[in-house]
């Protein structure tokens, strides 16, 4: 058999893209990947879809990339998302070949490095790629309360500083730190504000026009509890006391927060002092050179496993 790798840049065939999704991974609809692949994302480059056809030009398999620079030194990234290969063609190395088409590609386009999130099912086929597996992705949980009272996201001041909820981005500039994958406001925008299969609620905390620190969140509500699931946040190493707050906040709005990601120390000391918990994830980061750069000693990533 005969595959035919390639970039989708058609727009028509957005629904046999979201048909192949449901075969893997579950329902989309088509404005999610318009959104997703064909909408300018405020980055360096744009996103790219990257797609498998048997010969009778049927998609078969897709990954989606997201292309970045990271740190201070503008490490240039590929983020591999989106995974996924039809069940009537898996066991025929489909992955590899898409990775092989991809590797070539972002090769010659000067990028230094892959980073992927593979689940159980797709870590054994990583590890026969080469990538390496970096420190393991957290759960960081707090106040995983039954009965809680619940309270409406309510902008205040407090010891002078200015905590607001808003449902939109209303940051201008970032980062705060040099070792976060660069978020750009128009990015940012992008992912939260402009997603049309999710609704984000942002917490932002400010010394008159300074930014101290954000957080993006979603609230899931069950049967039983209501999760706050923060999907973005960043800040100040020594805004410990206004981290702490801001955390408050958010458990007020329901029974718990969650925070997943992989972090360096800095950021683990800041999750412990506002009562965070840590626990294990199944999902893994890892990471495989392009360049004879590398990539960087330390990520900082939040919210892995879903958020593309």
């Amino acid at each position: 058999m005969s595959e035919h790798i390639h970039i989708l840049k058609d727009k028509t065939r957005l629904d046999e893209l979201c048909r192949l999704f449901a075969t893997g991974l579950g329902m989309t609809e088509r404005p999610y990947w318009e959104w997703r692949i064909f909408t300018p994302n405020g980055q360096f480059m744009q996103p790219e879809a990257i797609v498998a056809e048997n010969e009778q030009g049927q998609l078969i398999g897709m990954c989606s990339t997201l292309l970045e620079e990271y740190g201070e030194h503008k490490w240039k990234c590929v983020k591999l998302c989106d995974w996924v290969v039809h069940p009537d063609y898996r066991g025929k190395g489909i992955i590899s070949k898409l990775y092989q088409f991809m590797y070539q590609r972002y090769k010659n386009q000067e990028f230094d490095f892959f980073l992927s999130f593979p689940n159980s099912q797709s870590y054994p086929i990583f590890q026969k790629l080469g990538y390496n597996e970096k420190v393991g992705v957290k759960i960081w949980s707090s106040q995983q309360r039954l009965f809680m009272i619940k309270r409406p996201a309510k902008s205040m001041i407090i010891h002078g500083l200015e905590y607001r909820f808003t449902s939109h981005c209303p940051i201008q500039s970032f980062p705060l730190r040099p070792d976060r994958l660069v978020r750009t406001p128009e990015y940012m925008r992008w992912k939260y504000d402009k997603n049309p299969a999710n609704s984000f609620q942002w917490l932002t905390v400010w010394n008159g026009t300074e930014l101290i620190g954000y957080f993006v969140y979603a609230v899931t509500q069950g049967r039983l509890r209501r999760v706050i699931t923060v999907y973005d946040w960043e800040f100040a190493f020594e805004a410990q006391d206004a981290f702490c707050q801001a955390v408050k906040l958010l458990e007020k709005q329901g029974n718990g927060v969650n925070i997943w990601g992989q972090y360096g120390q800095k950021e683990s000391l800041l999750l412990k002092a506002a009562g965070f918990q840590e626990k294990a994830c199944g999902t893994h980061l890892m990471l495989k050179a392009i360049s004879e750069k590398g990539y960087p000693d330390l990520l900082t990533l939040t919210r892995v496993d879903t958020d593309y």
